[in-house]
């Protein structure tokens, strides 16, 4: 029935209908039955009316309408007719009787309901009055003293029956009624503290952005400033005071990144971003995360995995990996002697789909049973007297577990104090490619300590930027950072300012602060793009802000940026976006700057492909480290199997050992040989096959080249051990 009548309305049609079928049943009866030609009439008529009054009020929607045909045609003129003709209280009347007197108690509200039944005993009482009386005057006649007795008990139990009935359906109805309203009220007042907490969370989310904003900004000079000392200068003394500096600060910013992705989470905006990746190269990135600040503690760091789990799966890898390092992070903090071991497993949940399981064990001081019934709560730290000094907010777990709940895992731990504890979490990714990763090698990269060492990776002095901030310390910072990379900086204030100098100059990167005064960056971009004749309109513009809540990127590249920098800008991470950003053709790689290169130690007859020095660097000069990697590198057999799936023009596994060929190349100091392997995975990725078939004997011959040169210096090293 339609949702557009009330309960009432809803009754009455239904009563109506039921009345219908049981008319036409009567009338049925009384044509078989052969009565007297009023019966029929009257029986006819009755079903009719109440046809026309289903139709009025069902069809019509008219209810008040339908209702008058029941009550004054039917209850006031049918029915005593019907009495009257049919036998009085020797017929069936008297139930039709009744029924017209609980009718009201159904369908009406207040005087009208009293005023119908008011009327219809009336009614009742006029016609067995009548045939109390005037018995003789009935077609069915029958003695005074019966007939009296009759209408006497009839006539009480039918108004009585009526009225008890009706009323209690009546009070069912109101209390009915005022569970409604008062279900009603209840919603209304969910509904409103929903809406106020809803009001409370988005004011709280703002005030983290803004907060985000006004922390980060002074982070980011100072961490900039930092690292240009870092960078610059040779005072021993100093560069350990700076490199203190810089620890205390990315620990602030990880302290800020926790409460800002837990408020993203909580909000319910945070969501998860599938796509393909590696799990050796998620293993290795985890790895190489944790093992500088495990071996500060002297701990060992061992990473298993299942060798046949598949080698691509299909997630969000950002994600997974952030939840890895929460727990090798906790793990490394809560364990002061021992290990650290990570597990990688999993099993097939459908044909394409596995359960990936990963787990942390470690042999720290434990978690006692209670403990780990609030181990998952926010902002919750156990034991506060063992780890009163232990650094953290307490959301690293939270955060865990609320991603791993999103992605529709568990997450659970098992722990023995004073013996150690294993956190473990499973959730289900999709299969990229079946084929096998294999039992995972670490490819370690080791940083210096200290940037002093620094060097550019490139240089673009033709390149011309345009910096947007209305902090002037923000673009100093900047500036510092892009000095050595000789990129022309052209610095704005304001927004205003920026459309005036996008006018007028072509650059061919625009960074853009995001919250500032008078013009946002929004609101700058937009008019940017508005601008006509402006010599800009396709220049890249990356979002430069101190907003770095979960999702942040996704929301401004929405927007038209074409990318996002968090601040603290990081050197590594700004020169990184602008070799991806800036055009190709501005772009002098780091080696093939005119600067002198110093020599290696060990002669190699300076083969372009190997540079010693570079690959030292990633070793923190520890040339026993270094002749162990370039060891296990194994450009040779790279080049073999290169050459078969060239052969076999398997293109996919091309790109792949290409990917490899490219890391593992630069790790070990072949900046020549990395860029090469990097070109060719490009073009296999974009099947351009004929650039392949062209350059793939020059790859070749520069492996070659490079194992000679790296087995020359392996020789010469080994000499002077055995001297």
């Amino acid at each position: 029935m339609s949702d557009e009548f009330d309960v009432k309305h809803k009754l009455q049609n239904m009563l109506l209908a039921i009345s219908i079928v049981g008319s036409g049943i009567s009338v049925l009866i009384v044509f078989l039955l052969n009565e007297s030609i009023m019966s029929k009439a009257l029986s006819s008529f009755c079903l009719l009316s109440l046809i026309t009054a289903f139709y009025i009020s069902a069809v019509r929607r008219k209810r008040t309408a339908g209702l008058m045909i029941v009550f004054i045609v039917i209850n006031l003129i049918i029915f005593p007719l019907m009495f009257y003709f049919n036998g009085g209280v020797y017929s069936g009347v008297p139930i039709w009787l009744t029924f017209g007197l609980i009718y009201p108690w159904l369908v009406c509200e207040g005087a009208m309901c009293i005023v119908m039944f008011v009327l219809n005993s009336i009614i009742t009482v006029v016609c067995f009055g009548v045939q109390y009386w005037l018995p003789e005057l009935f077609v069915v006649p029958t003695s005074r003293e019966l007939t009296q007795w009759i209408i006497i008990d009839s006539i009480q139990v039918i108004i009585l029956v009526a009225a008890i009935l009706g009323m209690a359906i009546k009070y069912q109805v109101y209390i009915y009624n005022q569970q409604q309203k008062k279900m009603l009220e209840q919603e209304n007042q969910l509904r409103d503290a929903m809406s106020r907490s809803d009001k409370s969370n988005a004011a709280k989310t703002d005030f983290l952005v803004r907060m985000s904003h006004e922390i980060r900004t002074p982070i980011n000079a100072v961490l900039g400033m930092d690292e240009m000392i870092l960078r610059e200068c040779n005072d021993e003394t100093i560069l350990g005071y700076a490199t203190n500096i810089q620890s205390a600060g990315q620990v602030l910013l990880a302290v800020i990144n926790d409460v800002l992705d837990f408020s993203k989470i909580e909000s319910g905006k945070l969501e998860i971003f599938p796509a393909e990746y590696s799990i050796q190269q998620m293993m290795n990135d985890c790895y190489n995360m944790i093992i500088m600040r495990a071996e500060k503690k002297n701990l060992l760091l061992e990473v298993h995995n299942n060798p046949n789990m598949p080698s691509r799966l299909i997630g969000d890898e950002i994600r997974v990996r952030q939840m890895i390092i929460n727990l090798l992070t906790n793990a490394v903090k809560y364990t002061s002697a021992g290990k650290i071991t990570m597990t990688l497993g999993f099993h097939r949940a459908y044909e394409n789909t596995i359960i990936l399981k990963i787990s942390v064990r470690d042999t720290g001081m434990g978690i006692s049973p209670e403990n780990q019934q609030e181990l998952f709560s926010d902002f919750n730290r156990l034991d506060e007297t063992n780890t009163r000094n232990i650094e953290g907010t307490g959301l690293g777990l939270s955060i865990t577990k609320r991603l791993v709940d999103k992605m529709g895992g568990t997450i659970g731990v098992e722990s023995t104090v004073g013996v150690g504890s294993d956190f473990w979490f499973e959730i289900p990714q999709q299969i990229a490619s079946d084929k096998p990763t294999g039992y995972f090698t670490p490819n370690r990269i080791i940083s210096n300590e200290n940037s002093k060492d620094y060097h550019e990776r490139f240089q673009a002095p033709a390149a011309r930027i345009l910096v947007v901030d209305d902090v002037k310390l923000n673009i100093d910072v900047l500036k510092g950072l892009l000095k050595n990379t000789r990129v022309r900086v052209d610095a704005a204030y304001s927004g205003i300012e920026c459309l005036g100098l996008v006018q007028k100059n072509s650059y061919d990167l625009i960074f853009m602060d995001h919250v500032m005064p008078e013009m946002d960056g929004v609101q700058t971009f937009k008019y940017m793009k508005k601008l006509v004749d402006c010599p800009n309109h396709n220049v890249p513009v990356i979002v430069l802000t101190a907003n770095a809540m979960a999702g942040a990127k996704e929301e401004y590249t929405a927007l038209g940026f074409a990318d996002y920098l968090a601040k603290p800008v990081q050197g590594d991470k700004l020169e990184q976006l602008l070799m991806e950003y800036l055009p190709p053709e501005l772009i002098i790689p780091a080696d093939e700057n005119p600067t002198p290169k110093k020599k290696s130690t060990a002669r190699t007859d300076d083969v372009p492909e190997f540079d010693s020095e570079a690959g030292l660097q990633w070793c923190c000069g520890d040339n026993k480290l270094y002749c162990k990697i370039l060891c296990m590198v194994n450009i040779d057999t790279r080049a073999v199997q290169l050459d078969n799936a060239f052969r076999n023009s398997d293109w996919h596994t091309y790109q792949q050992l290409c990917c490899g060929l490219k890391s593992a190349s630069k790790t070990v100091g072949s900046e020549k040989l990395s860029k090469l392997a990097e070109k060719m995975e490009k073009h296999a990725k974009n099947s351009d096959i004929s650039y392949i078939r062209d350059n793939h004997r020059v790859l070749i011959e520069c492996c070659h080249n490079f194992e000679k040169a790296a087995s020359k210096y392996l020789y010469s090293n080994k000499s002077e051990g055995d001297n």
